[in-house]
């Protein structure tokens, strides 16, 4: 199919870049932020960000990781064997899970659920200490009631879409850049897409935008970018990885992305994506999907950063409800009001 076939959905056009504003973006060093630092780049330098060809490898985090996940085999298999492990992990449910497995096979099963279920917990945890970025300008923490606008369309793929597809149905038409995230492999691309606007959108109708862009894109979109709190880990290597990839869209004809909010179809009542929509699981013990859920829902760190306050309490309604963003001593929410309301419940029901 050639670039030049493709239509864009109404209310989006290519503008010509040759007067390109600067465009605000958001830092901070790690998921863990309080007030996000404001910077100002033109349009190459948010290319040249978005595209970073060779990001410097990160050994100490790689070897943290593979010691984590070296130790993850060593519980599993010191279970097996009726030995529990001392270690940050989950051995509770793998305990569970052996215990009421019947046959060998059933236990051979349930270890390897645990084992790749501490994986991507492990992951996490070392994303937690990445640096990040946003497309999103707040007025002062990095909340969603705090969103102020938008200087860019951001997508992440995890699950189905190939670089080579992004590259066929978009290259040529919209200025953009794309590179490959931690878990990308050859035969399973993982990786993030990155359209600049040609002026700021307003942060209440980012979300429509998003969705009338992802008409163009194939499946496969982390509902997570829905979110106006969400940041972004910086293009990173743990390793010299050959298979890194970075990409930059463009062309002769090639423009930014223009908005015009009058004709950009209405939602028709459809709800932007939840960001715990099928992750209730990650609310349980990821630290990292814990602040990002408080965080959406108006909340504030507390606690020297290591709590969300100030949500919604399901029960009385008061915005007194509270959780630790590490689950270890208390998975659950509680409502301040212990005494008249009580109430105590799992992240996904605030």
């Amino acid at each position: 199919m050639s670039t030049s076939s493709i239509l864009l959905p109404a209310g989006l056009s290519p503008a010509p870049a040759t007067a390109a504003p600067d465009f605000t973006i958001s830092l901070s060093e790690s998921f863990r932020v309080r007030e996000p630092v404001e910077v100002r780049v033109g349009l190459d330098k948010l290319l040249d960000f978005a595209a970073c060809p060779a990001p410097r490898p990160q050994h100490r985090l790689r070897r943290r990781l593979h010691a984590r996940l070296e130790a993850v085999e060593r519980a599993a298999a010191a279970a097996l064997d009726g030995v529990l492990l001392e270690g940050p992990f989950d051995m509770p449910s793998l305990t569970r899970a052996l215990e009421a497995a019947r046959t060998g096979p059933e236990r051979l099963a349930a270890a390897q659920v645990w084992r790749e279920r501490e994986a991507e917990r492990a992951h996490r945890l070392l994303k937690a200490e990445l640096p990040v970025w946003s497309p999103i300008r707040w007025r002062g923490s990095s909340s969603a009631a705090n969103a102020v606008e938008a200087c860019a369309a951001v997508f992440d793929f995890d699950d189905g879409a190939s670089i080579e597809d992004i590259v066929q149905r978009l290259d040529g038409r919209l200025l953009g850049a794309l590179h490959t995230t931690l878990r990308h492999a050859p035969d399973h691309h993982r990786f993030r897409l990155v359209l600049p606007y040609a002026a700021p959108v307003p942060a209440d109708r980012h979300a429509d935008v998003l969705r009338s862009v992802g008409r163009l894109l194939p499946a496969g979109v982390d509902r997570a970018c829905f979110d106006l709190a969400e940041w972004f880990i910086r293009p990173v290597r743990l390793t010299d990885d050959p298979t890194y990839r970075a990409v930059r869209l463009g062309g002769p004809d090639a423009g930014l992305l223009s908005v015009d909010l009058g004709r950009l179809p209405a939602p028709a009542g459809v709800a932007t994506p939840s960001v715990t929509a099928g992750r209730r699981g990650d609310l349980d013990w990821d630290p990292v999907a814990r602040r990002r859920h408080g965080l959406s829902l108006g909340g504030r760190l507390a606690s020297a950063e290591r709590a969300i306050r100030g949500l919604a309490c399901p029960a009385c309604r008061r915005r007194d409800a509270w959780f630790w963003l590490d689950p270890r001593g208390l998975r659950d929410a509680r409502c301040n009001h212990r005494s008249t309301c009580g109430w105590q419940g799992p992240l996904a029901d605030l």
